[in-house]
């Protein structure tokens, strides 16, 4: 199935899951924040569960940032859902295109129907931590030099056959290319996204999936989005996607600082 045709599915299906939405979509109630703050408080709530704020700052960056909103929404399902969703980022993927939420109409009804999904999905940071993992575990340091310098060839083939899927993140990392997804610890190397993502789908990766990665870093040029593919390999090898990473719930419960500022808990505008 090629990437037209994929794309294209999750087209068909957003619309029909958000006809029923439109109906009587959530207030519209946006926050008096900057764009900065809204996205992170967006995002921040949609990993711990929290509806209503989740909603409010999506709102503000609709009202007054609509193309961050798109962009920070997608970053959020590859970073916070995850493995643990595939279809709901590629329904978040499709949403980016602002040529097509013209088409369909209703941009609130798009957003919000994905708000909530993200909030009440089951997540999974696997990609956000094995990114960190291969730019900062000592124990990679000799491969962080070596891949600088190895044909894309090789690189490619480390994707799919090395055991450690350290090693498999950081030749991808380094194939796709430091140029464009920059890092303090790895060193500058030009990439061929294209080339490592066809490589892939004939390597036998599922083209849904790379085509979503594909998809999500065009829209965001984030190394997050490539990072879902060793993941699923990873996750041909055992049950659950476990690299000493879990998949959770959102918990329901009371955050422990109930610090506020103008209205948004603290802890919302922090790193975490």
């Amino acid at each position: 199935m090629n990437a037209v045709l994929i794309l294209q599915h999750y087209q068909q299906q957003l619309v029909q899951e958000i006809e029923p939405w439109r109906n009587d979509p959530p207030a519209f109630d946006p926050l008096h924040l900057s764009p900065w703050i809204a996205m992170s408080l967006m995002q921040k709530a949609i990993r711990r569960g929290e509806e209503e704020f989740a909603l409010d700052a999506a709102a503000s960056l609709l009202s007054t940032a609509p193309d961050r909103l798109w962009r920070r929404l997608t970053i959020t399902a590859f970073e916070d859902i995850g493995i643990a969703d595939i279809d709901l980022i590629g329904l978040t993927v499709v949403a980016a295109s602002k040529t097509f939420r013209k088409q369909i109409g209703g941009e609130w009804s798009i957003a919000s129907y994905l708000v909530i999904r993200m909030v009440r999905s089951v997540k999974c940071r696997a990609a956000d931590d094995l990114a960190y993992y291969a730019e900062d575990c000592p124990r990679l340091e000799q491969q962080r030099l070596e891949f600088t310098f190895r044909p894309l060839s090789e690189l490619l083939s480390q994707i799919i056959g090395a055991d450690d899927i350290g090693e498999q993140a950081l030749a991808l990392w380094y194939a796709i290319g430091t140029h464009r997804c920059q890092s303090q610890r790895l060193r500058g190397r030009r990439g061929e996204p294209n080339t490592v993502f066809d490589y892939l789908s004939d390597q036998g990766v599922p083209d849904t999936i790379v085509e979503i990665c594909r998809a999500g870093f065009r829209k965001t040029g984030e190394i997050l989005c490539p990072m879902l593919i060793p993941l699923w390999l990873k996750s041909q090898d055992c049950q659950t996607v476990n690299a000493g990473l879990k998949l959770h719930q959102s918990p329901e419960r009371e955050c422990t600082s109930r610090r506020h500022l103008a209205g948004v808990k603290m802890h919302h505008l922090g790193r975490w």
